[in-house]
């Protein structure tokens, strides 16, 4: 809900900023032992043990190679699972951030963050741009730079996921895919690069925008 209440209390929208740089933190903990622990069972750092049991009516294997494909697999499920999980709660967080103080600046006062899915990522037109407002901000810079960072990330997913589509391309476009695709797997940390900066523009926006609108 948005008010418009000069006194508003930002106590209950900076927790919700807050909660979505959470989540996020937690989906990239998750990842990170999700891929350490399917590193540690790769075949190419191990030594399986070479002994055999045999299961009557079946042909012998061996116990250690079948204990190691089925970790691997699981584990490999899991990095990918949060993977995309991570994506989307970074891209959350970093949306979620940039209305909330976008709403600030323009003289509301949500309790909540209020973000519009397209699936579970925000869709294009959630992106409001609110660099304009932040000149007198200290921490302009690092959010312009971390903006820079997550916006090309994202155009390099948009075109490589595009490319990937069609059915017949050329050498070089397959090159460019490639290229583009490998510039797109940062886009999670970028996201969540970018949700750090936004969600300190939201306590310069309350600290700074908000007061000057309630003294107008």
């Amino acid at each position: 809900m948005t008010s418009t209440n000069s006194t508003h209390d930002y106590a209950e929208l900076q927790a919700s900023v807050y909660a979505l740089g959470a989540a996020a933190r937690e989906y990239q903990a998750a990842l990170r032992l999700a891929r350490t622990g399917a590193w540690g069972v790769r075949f190419d750092r191990l030594r399986p043990v070479d002994g055999e049991i045999i299961v009557p009516g079946r042909e012998a294997h061996r116990p250690h190679d079948m204990a190691l494909f089925e970790i691997a697999d699981k584990l490999g499920a899991l990095v990918t699972c949060m993977e995309t999980s991570y994506e989307d709660a970074a891209l959350l967080y970093a949306y979620g951030a940039t209305w909330a103080a976008h709403e600030i600046i323009q003289g509301r006062a949500p309790n909540l963050v209020e973000v519009r899915l397209r699936d579970s990522i925000p869709a294009p037109g959630t992106r409001p741009v609110i660099g304009e407002h932040l000149t007198r901000w200290a921490g302009r810079t690092d959010y312009a730079r971390a903006l820079g960072t997550l916006l090309d990330a994202e155009l390099a997913l948009e075109h490589g996921s595009g490319l990937a589509s069609e059915d017949d391309l050329a050498d070089h476009e397959v090159g460019e895919m490639h290229d583009a695709l490998i510039r797109a797997e940062g886009l999670a940390d970028a996201a969540y690069a970018f949700g750090v900066q936004a969600e300190r523009s939201v306590h310069f926006a309350i600290n700074v925008i908000a007061r000057e609108i309630a003294t107008r």
